[in-house]
């Protein structure tokens, strides 16, 4: 187990464990963006991040699923510093997959800097699942996850379990407190702006207009629908990257996990697509209303085109 040292003073430590889907990246990049400053301030936004353009702390996933991982105390600034920041969303998506065992282990890892306080924000139960929803159709499969790159419809898919669970805001709250064992401090996306977040998790005043964020980029529900129908006949990851460049190609989608996955394709796994698959996928306004038709048609006949070429 990675040795950690206690604080030589107390400190406050904010794990902000998103959901997903409410605004998340824009907070990650703001402080991450923000960090010399803050540092001169007293507060940490430790260094170590997933990418420059994803700036996460995947540090914590370590944490919290092996009890090991980046030591805190080493990173500049931290003597100093009376309080750490850490985000990441994958925390509250992964919190019942993680299970008691793991969550508490990784509080007790955070409490050895300082006091704990759990920061999440939630957003309105319709527009959180129909953003998580094709979130969740656009990823890959991931073992444990059996709603990523599902092919079901909005309503099949609010039913499944771990959707179910954290749509349960009441049940989560409690079970994120008694997990971690340490107070929740809950913002609503409607009525928040990313500087309101940034200053509860530094206890800093923060000027919005000072703030550089880039959100990430929605995928069109037309756009969302063909890959859903496209994922009932996917057969491996290979496959999945090839679809889900060609869906960029046709949309002109900006979306970052659509485009990781879509930068991953080769031209072997595109040259190796069947083309009966992309001319199966058809309209169906009873599984998906939302979808306009002309759009639909719009986005699944460049697609088309695409392959061709």
């Amino acid at each position: 187990m990675t040795m950690f040292f206690r604080a030589l003073s107390k400190k406050k430590i904010i794990l902000h464990i998103g959901l997903p889907k409410t605004g998340s990246t824009a907070l990650q990049q703001a402080l991450h963006q923000s960090r010399e400053a803050l540092l001169r301030q007293g507060v940490l936004y430790p260094a170590k991040v997933h990418r420059e353009d994803d700036p996460k702390h995947n540090f914590v996933l370590d944490l919290v699923r092996k009890g090991q991982g980046h030591d805190i105390s080493s990173e500049r600034g931290y003597k100093a510093a009376s309080r750490i920041v850490i985000s990441n969303e994958a925390l509250s998506n992964d919190f019942y997959h993680h299970g008691i065992e793991q969550n508490r282990q990784l509080a007790e890892l955070l409490r050895l800097h300082g006091e704990l306080e759990i920061c999440m924000v939630l957003r309105r139960e319709s527009d959180w699942l129909k953003s998580y929803y094709k979130q969740a159709v656009i990823n890959q499969s991931v073992k444990g996850k059996s709603h990523y790159q599902n092919s079901l419809p909005v309503d099949a898919f609010r039913e499944l379990e771990p959707v179910r669970r954290l749509l349960d805001f009441g049940s989560l709250i409690q079970d994120v407190s008694a997990g971690f064992q340490a107070p929740v401090r809950v913002m609503r996306y409607e009525e928040i702006q990313v500087s309101q977040v940034i200053q509860y998790c530094t206890g800093l005043p923060v000027d919005p207009s000072s703030l550089r964020v880039r959100h990430n980029e929605s995928v069109s529900d037309a756009a969302v629908e063909i890959m859903r129908q496209l994922n009932a006949v996917i057969s491996s990851i290979e496959e999945k990257c090839a679809w889900s460049s060609l869906l960029v190609q046709a949309s002109g989608a900006k979306h970052a996990v659509l485009g990781t996955l879509a930068a991953r394709a080769t031209p072997e796994a595109i040259a190796a697509l069947d083309r009966a698959k992309i001319d199966s996928v058809r309209y169906f306004p009873a599984e998906a209303p939302q979808v306009e038709h002309a759009e639909f048609n719009m986005v699944l006949v460049a697609m088309k085109e695409h392959f061709s070429n």
